[in-house]
């Protein structure tokens, strides 16, 4: 019996798929709260700074698995709300 394979019904599919859910989920959650000053994203790369403090925004891309584009532009926005300093190596 020769069966075709879909990437759909892949495993790496449906990871993907279960991790954009949750991320969804997670921010959808985050932001509905007033209290925070920073958005879902900007507090997901200050998480990862306060545990891997030694990254640049290349090496936190491939952390988080995001444009470095983005990176940092969340670290700008970061740097002006007083949240992070921009050190010299």
């Amino acid at each position: 019996m020769n069966k075709k394979s879909h990437y759909v019904s892949t495993l790496t599919y449906q990871m993907e798929a279960t991790m954009k859910l949750c991320y969804g989920f997670m921010k959808n959650y985050f932001e509905a709260s007033d209290r925070h000053r920073i958005s879902f994203d900007e507090y997901v790369v200050l998480d990862t700074l306060i545990c891997y403090s030694h990254l640049d925004a290349k090496l936190i891309s491939k952390t988080l698995y995001r444009k470095e584009t983005e990176i940092k532009d969340i670290l700008l926005k970061l740097e002006k709300k007083k949240l992070i300093r921009k050190t010299q190596k």
